[in-house]
């Protein structure tokens, strides 16, 4: 009961501090208090003896980020407007922790329960700091499969396999480095040109926050939802139910279904503004080894559709998106590779954005319904190597992607070492790109939109209890 109290305090004095915006000193006493109650409640003697079925666990993840970008996103404001530029200092701390809950019991070949997650998200370039009930969810499994109903991510997001899965360190092209950097951004009146967005983890439209990530939507200025659990904003944790089948011969199929991304239920995360209904998840996996020899081979997707906006009369493409992808192993070698098409999801159906430029033409008169020429189906694709030898693990990973011929690619080296049990330190150095679709200029003083580039290094350290 003392340590119960203790951790009580220091998460009502952590929450003080986050609101008064100390937020490094705010990060530490959070940490202190997972690792507090995980000291209750991870003895697995203490539950026994007790039969308390609540059990809890959880990671913190701590970094300082060193970063460099193209001289115009290291000024005091961004291009064009007359706004602060957080990301100007070229370096930064952050940290991403989460706490699970678990309620569990059996009946007879029954399994069911309860499970939740809860996230802190801090960053000190906006010295801001937030909490969020990402997951709260039931669930029951025998012998026919799993079902879960609740706040949950969808089946294809936790079926697929590739680099995304199997990055050290920091997480590679899982976007931890996105944290501290800044998107293109526009040098003229943005009424003028068509903002560019672009994929920039691999990710389906429902994990990416719903569509491509551009200036336009906030990014250069507010980051705060996590990136470490490889997807933006909270569309992925919209109330819904799965369906997992049990494994057969090395064979497991899923599927999901909400009848809204905006379902937020008991989810307090930051909803995709573009809502798309009836949607349905698919996943299949086959797993299997061979002495030292392991390969999994996974395919999902995902459809739904889009109401009109009333407010705005924007339309949009139904939903329609798969990923493909694959992973071997051998020793202590881990390969793989995977691609995903968004074919035209959720692109507008008309006006301005949903045509290719025309470079013959000023772009205040663009006309997309006049025999323009639509864009391609957005995609990327993935690579990666890892190795683990020891305690000592290494990865190098890679993404390059296109949306509305709007290019981005990162490659990120990362090396982790466990030192205990519950502690690793990890190091990350990432490469990134931008490379918008714009009117060509012969100089730079007249581009529209001023590209990015440069590279982020993570020092960090993270502990799980």
């Amino acid at each position: 009961m003392f340590n119960y109290s203790i951790k009580t305090a220091i998460f009502l004095i952590s929450k003080y501090m986050i609101k008064k915006e100390h937020f490094l000193i705010a990060v530490f006493l959070e940490f202190f208090a997972f690792g507090a109650h995980a000291q209750i409640f991870s003895d697995e003697s203490i539950a026994k003896d007790n039969q308390f079925p609540l059990k809890f666990s959880g990671t913190s993840d701590f970094s300082g980020a060193f970063y460099q970008q193209n001289s115009v996103f290291e000024n005091k404001f961004l291009p064009n407007v007359d706004v602060s530029n957080t990301y100007s200092k070229g370096y930064g701390f952050g940290n991403n922790s989460k706490l699970y809950g678990k309620i569990e019991n059996e009946y007879e070949d029954l399994t069911y329960g309860f499970s939740t997650k809860f996230e802190l998200e801090a960053n000190s370039n906006q010295n801001r700091a937030r909490i969020d009930l990402d997951e709260a969810f039931v669930f029951a499994q025998n012998d026919y499969g799993k079902v879960e109903l609740g706040n949950v991510v969808a089946v294809n997001q936790k079926m697929k396999v590739g680099p995304a899965k199997f990055a050290r360190g920091g997480g590679g092209i899982n976007g931890n480095y996105l944290k501290y950097i800044n998107l293109p951004n526009a040098n003229i009146n943005l009424s003028n040109i068509k903002t560019p967005s672009f994929i920039l983890v691999p990710q389906s439209p429902i994990g990416h926050g719903g569509y491509a990530v551009g200036f336009n939507d906030s990014f250069n200025n507010d980051r705060l939802r996590v990136i470490r659990s490889r997807s933006f904003k909270g569309s992925e944790d919209a109330f819904k139910i799965n369906y997992y089948t049990p494994r057969m011969n090395g064979f497991q199929f899923g599927t999901s279904y909400t009848n809204s991304t905006q379902n937020s239920a008991a989810s307090s995360t930051i909803f995709s503004p573009i809502v798309v209904n009836e949607v349905l998840s698919l996943g299949a996996n086959y797993t299997n080894n061979i002495d030292n020899f392991g390969y999994a081979i996974s395919a999902t997707a995902e459809s739904g559709k889009f109401n009109k906006d009333k407010n705005s009369g924007i339309d949009r493409n139904n939903l329609n998106s798969f990923d493909i992808a694959t992973t071997l192993t051998y020793f202590g070698f881990t390969f793989g590779g995977s691609f995903g098409s968004w074919q035209r999801s959720l692109q507008e159906k008309s006006g301005i954005n949903s045509c290719e430029y025309s470079s013959n033409i000023a772009i205040a008169n663009q006309n997309c319904t006049l025999n323009a020429q639509k864009f391609n189906s957005a995609s990327y694709y993935t690579l990666g190597i890892s190795y683990q030898i020891g305690h000592l693990g290494t990865s190098i990973t890679t993404m390059e992607s296109s949306f509305q011929k709007n290019d981005y690619s990162t490659i990120a080296f990362d090396i982790d070492y466990k030192i205990k049990k519950h502690f690793t330190t990890y190091l990350e150095v990432a490469k990134f790109e931008f490379k918008s679709n714009q009117v060509k200029a012969l100089d730079v003083a007249n581009k529209q939109i001023s590209d990015n580039k440069g590279y982020v290094t993570l020092l960090g350290f993270l502990y799980s209890f």
